[in-house]
């Protein structure tokens, strides 16, 4: 720390030097006497902050410019107050690879700086031509432009501590909190006036659900794409829906715990089972696109590269992904025995696929194809893809439970699949269609 205040100073002092020559110069002189007017000297102040890209850096100049005799209170507040603007242009360039809510707080910054100089100026000025006050035309040195800068800004802070609020929806209004690519993002929630009619409120909750794994469906799809083609506002958006997503989670178990009191016959309580097991698998679900967004943002901001073929290995996977994803929501949705029955076959089939791959990466990395960086990355996607696989095997399990009318053991669960006779033909077809060789 003191090395650095030493530098600083020492650099303030070589700036003395080398602009003391100005206090001879008309032009100079002749400059600063023109920035006394406000807009301009503002505009300048704005204008010399950019090109520097430092507040603190322009405010040193300043200071040094003292030297010359020619920095008085009249330049100075117009400078300090385009100064005060100019400062949010490096803020705002360093946001331009940030999230939504990194672009809004720069946006903030520089909102909240523009707030302060239309305030105070304004008042300042209005000063001056109300009450015909003159201000002093001596020469400020290096302390009194930095307490001149020091007032500004605590003036600034106590105008706008009341406004802050105002400065937030600003920002939002100008880079919305919903940036969604998905127009509708309106929950269905069930009615507690419907808590005493158990059918009718089983019926809202199973729409609930329904729209719970749309979105859920929506958002994994969306962030497997992003390996390929990486977005911010589609980051953005994923984070938005698994809000929702687990609101619903929240708010349809507080329901069903609720709806759990009411007496309720067979056909109801099969029903309750079916939501009460697929609002778990399918939050999961959603929780996994999170997963792979975080995956695929740091891989971005890593710039780390995956090879042409392990691109194309995920990509096989996850075509295969997008219809297992189709098939659960579909047959959770319509009640589709013949979807649920493909699921386990297609999940054996991505299981494989995922195993496959791994061994091949492997091979790719003892050739040197592929560089380790990126191994773990590549293999916590595979981990998801398997996982995502095994809830949607959960959810055809409760489809098909549906139809047996009964939840019953972990065997059940097991075996439930080979009974099928079509589960070899259906596993040899998707064998066929998803192939990484």
């Amino acid at each position: 720390v003191l090395l650095g205040f030493s530098v600083l100073m020492v650099g303030l002092s070589t700036m003395s030097d080398s602009v003391s020559v100005l206090k001879e110069s008309e032009e100079f002189t002749g400059l600063l006497t023109k920035v006394s007017n406000p807009f301009l000297g503002i505009l300048i102040g704005v204008a010399f902050t950019c090109v520097l890209q430092s507040a603190s850096a322009a405010i040193g100049i300043i200071q040094t410019l003292t030297i010359t005799g020619s920095i008085t209170i009249s330049n100075t507040i117009p400078l300090i107050m385009g100064i005060s603007i100019g400062a949010a242009v490096p803020v705002l360039l360093s946001a331009l690879s940030s999230t939504k809510e990194g672009k809004q707080t720069s946006l903030a910054y520089l909102t909240s700086n523009t707030m302060g100089v239309l305030i105070v100026a304004p008042i300042y000025y209005g000063i001056i031509y109300i009450f015909g006050w003159t201000p002093s035309t001596q020469a400020l040195g290096m302390v009194e432009v930095a307490t001149v800068n020091t007032i500004y800004r605590l003036i600034v802070i106590v105008a706008l501590l009341p406004m802050y609020k105002v400065v937030v929806k600003i920002s939002e209004f100008i880079i919305p909190n919903k940036e969604e690519i998905m127009k509708e993002q309106i929950m269905v929630l069930p009615d507690d006036r419907a808590l005493t009619r158990p059918t009718l409120a089983l019926s809202q909750v199973e729409d609930s659900v329904i729209d719970m794994a749309r979105k859920a469906a929506y958002n994994f799809n969306n962030a497997v794409c992003l390996i390929d083609e990486f977005s911010l506002e589609v980051i953005d958006d994923i984070f938005n829906v698994e809000e929702i997503v687990d609101s619903y989670e929240d708010k349809l178990t507080t329901y069903l715990m609720k709806l759990n009191s009411v007496e309720m016959e067979n056909e109801q309580n099969m029903v309750f089972a079916k939501c009460i097991h697929g609002i778990t698998d399918i939050e999961r679900i959603s929780d996994h696109g999170v997963i792979i967004s975080r995956i695929a943002r740091m891989v971005n901001e890593k710039n780390m590269v995956m090879s042409s073929e392990a691109q194309r290995v995920l990509n096989v996977i996850k075509e295969a992904m997008r219809e297992i994803l189709d098939l659960a929501v579909h047959s959770y949705e319509k009640n589709d025995l013949e979807s649920a029955r493909k699921i386990g076959p297609l999940e054996r089939v991505i299981d494989n696929l995922c195993n496959e791959a791994k061994l091949m990466h492997i091979d790719r990395l003892r050739q040197g194809i592929c560089k380790h960086e990126v191994a773990f990355a590549f293999n916590d996607i595979l981990v998801s893809y398997e996982r995502v696989a095994a809830h949607c095997s959960n959810i055809a399990l409760i489809v098909m439970s549906m139809k047996d009318k009964k939840f019953e053991t972990h065997a059940y669960s097991q075996h439930i699949f080979k009974n099928d006779e079509d589960y070899e033909k259906f596993y040899e077809q998707f064998k066929d269609k998803y192939k990484l060789k």
